[in-house]
């Protein structure tokens, strides 16, 4: 195993002190800094950028080929860490605490905060691609600058950003949100450099912010009443696609859909807005309507027998819907499709 010990709290130091234990050279293009590991130590870069607002980001997207161990030990008030895996895993803990890990696993988040003189530990595995992004925040200058917002924060949150001397140990894990995870994507897509670059961090790593202090807030509401989608609960949402099309001649209503899955109606509706942009019901009305011209394009049912299948018990209604939709009848549809299969066939 490597160990590295790290005597630096802002983004741009911690940098420097890595290019230096693994006497490498790093680059600094408009105060972001970036380190591309040496072939001795590993593949990929870590990038750090420090704001005047006491918010710091590190980015990790690296390879090291041993098991490495950063140990962030300066005798001071440590940053207030976000700290966000996108692939891989790491594992955590407390400088004084070696036999208390906490394993962060792929799609997890973690909120950590030390005592004063009790610094953080973040293992690497060998031979495993690692991404991590982690906001660093120091909490006296970021309240200082955001005091006034920080007073309606609420709960252990907000003790936890107001401790600015560090009394208190604080740790949080789950999985992050769906909004989370496309501002990741978003800020890894991003092409642009110098000046660019670091203001569109800058504006990513606050929106981040943001969206996690909602989620978190949303995470201590009891199940029936939280409502934002974790990673880790996509695909109870695909399970409810499944269900809606297995069984949509019976119309079922979300909160049997939502039952069926193990979400709530609140939560499952906001699963659907942000993987397919819309309520259920429209996604329902869709599939009901996508599934009848499948069956109008390769059966020889009759139009009642069609609006049947798919939950429609009347003719009329439903030769409305599917007018609206795809801007012809059912009946004109069927005769257009059976015209083209006898020329085909002749």
């Amino acid at each position: 195993m490597i160990k590295i010990d790290i005597r630096s709290m802002s983004a741009s130091h911690i940098i420097r002190d890595l290019a230096e234990a693994f006497d490498a050279k790093f680059e600094k293009i408009c105060e972001e800094y970036t380190l591309h590991l040496p072939s001795t130590i590993g593949t990929g870069y870590i990038t750090g950028i420090d704001t005047d607002g006491g918010l710091g980001v590190l980015l990790y997207d690296c390879t090291f080929n041993q098991e490495t161990e950063l140990s962030f030990s300066v005798n001071e008030v440590h940053p207030l860490k976000f700290l966000y895996v996108l692939e891989g895993s790491i594992e955590h803990h407390f400088q004084h605490e070696e036999k208390n890990l906490h394993k962060i696993e792929e799609y997890q988040t973690a909120i950590v905060a030390c005592e004063l003189k009790n610094g953080h530990v973040l293992t690497f595995r060998a031979d495993k691609n690692t991404r991590i992004h982690s906001l660093e925040i120091n909490r006296k200058t970021f309240s200082e600058k955001m005091g006034c917002d920080l007073r309606n924060l609420k709960g252990d949150l907000k003790t936890v950003f107001e401790d600015v001397g560090a009394k208190r140990t604080f740790y949080y894990r789950d999985h992050f949100s769906l909004e989370l995870a496309d501002l990741f994507k978003k800020m890894y897509d991003f092409g642009e450099v110098d000046y660019l670059r670091k203001i569109y961090l800058e504006g990513i790593a606050y929106q981040v912010l943001v969206k996690q202090i909602i989620f978190y807030l949303d995470s201590q509401k009891d199940e029936n009443n939280s409502r934002l989608l974790r990673t880790s609960e996509v695909e109870q949402v695909r399970q409810a696609v499944d269900y809606i099309e297995e069984h949509i001649a019976e119309t079922p209503g979300i909160e049997e859909i939502a039952k069926e899955v193990g979400l709530n109606a609140n939560k499952l509706q906001h699963g659907f807005k942000m993987l397919f942009d819309s309520t259920i019901n429209k996604f329902i009305h869709k599939t009901r309507l996508d599934i009848a011209r499948n069956l109008l394009l390769h059966t020889d049912y009759n139009i009642s027998e069609v609006a049947y299948s798919v939950g429609i018990k009347s003719k009329s209604y439903f030769s409305h819907i599917f007018k609206e939709y795809y801007k012809i009848t059912p009946t004109e549809f069927q005769q257009k499709n059976k015209a083209r299969r006898r020329n085909s066939n002749s």
